[in-house]
């Protein structure tokens, strides 16, 4: 198994768990992790991005691999990323999704970005 492969399965498996923590298992959810040059090329600068579909409850988490985040300025973390991504499902179906540059929008990444990283923070040292 190579390193993309590890980290899809890696990936899954932290979809899994947080799914069940955060009381998603009613979404299917499909995890993937793509090169950099496999992303498109609005996203390729992105830790990861969610792609949900209200109607059917399924959701496709595309991460971008680990070895592609030399260049970012905060630690590339599977589990954080995963999370942030699961937590956009709750945000689906809120309008202001199409436009990044909206006041809504911003906010809204800023308290997901938060979240993630006191959730994963909090399980990892037991409370």
């Amino acid at each position: 198994m190579n390193l993309k492969q590890q980290e899809q399965t890696t990936a899954q498996d932290f979809a899994k768990k947080w799914q069940k923590i955060l009381r998603l298992q009613d979404w299917e959810v499909f995890v993937e992790v793509k090169r950099r040059r496999e992303l498109p090329e609005d996203l390729q600068d992105c830790y990861g991005y969610c792609l949900p579909n209200l109607t059917t409850k399924q959701a496709i988490i595309t991460i971008r691999a680990g070895i592609d985040h030399d260049d970012q300025p905060l630690p590339f973390d599977l589990e954080q990323v995963v999370v942030h991504e699961l937590l956009h499902l709750f945000t689906a179906d809120l309008n202001f999704f199409e436009d990044a540059r909206s006041l809504e929008h911003i906010a809204m990444e800023q308290m997901i970005e938060l979240l993630s990283w006191a959730f994963v923070r909090l399980d990892r040292n037991g409370r």
